[in-house]
């Protein structure tokens, strides 16, 4: 069976998943021989978890900050998450934190690649290849923290 006649009718709701030699497309619709398993995200948003403040000082040219602490240009994408994962990415990382902002974003309107790579061998996780486009941003949603020091991820979602 060709990949082609797989992704045709959904091209452009496509993302990577995981490195292997084959064939892939970006949203841009451009063909490259380096990936070749795909996930439809188009069901979908994907989230990021952000400072208020980094969010605030983005500038118009996208927002670039890939984690707490890291510049898109230190680790070469921004993280990202499902739903199902955002608030174990939240008790990880942002733990204590009164200043976090959930970003939902839709991936048909990325402008940057999307590819969906394990991490440390157990999950699958969705990042941006590039700075995030303000307008792929559909929702902003402040969380509140919990008595425990847990973001409230369930009622931003």
């Amino acid at each position: 069976m060709r990949l082609t006649s797989v992704v045709s009718p959904v091209l452009s709701r496509l993302v990577v998943t995981e490195a292997r030699r084959g064939w892939w497309c970006d949203p841009a619709r451009r063909w490259t021989r380096d990936w070749v398993t795909i996930r439809n995200v188009a069901n979908g948003p994907i989230y990021h978890l952000a400072l208020a403040s980094d969010w605030e000082h983005s500038s118009s040219d996208g927002y670039s900050t890939s984690t707490l602490g890291r510049s898109l240009a230190e680790q070469g994408f921004i993280h990202c998450s499902f739903r199902e994962q955002v608030q174990g990415t939240a008790d990880l990382v942002y733990r204590d934190r009164s200043d976090v902002l959930l970003l939902e974003i839709d991936p048909a309107r990325l402008a940057a690649v999307v590819r969906v790579e394990r991490i440390d061998g157990t999950e699958d996780f969705p990042h941006v290849y590039g700075a995030l486009n303000r307008d792929a941003v559909v929702r902003v949603t402040p969380i509140h923290l919990l008595d425990d020091g847990r973001l409230d991820i369930a009622n931003a979602l």
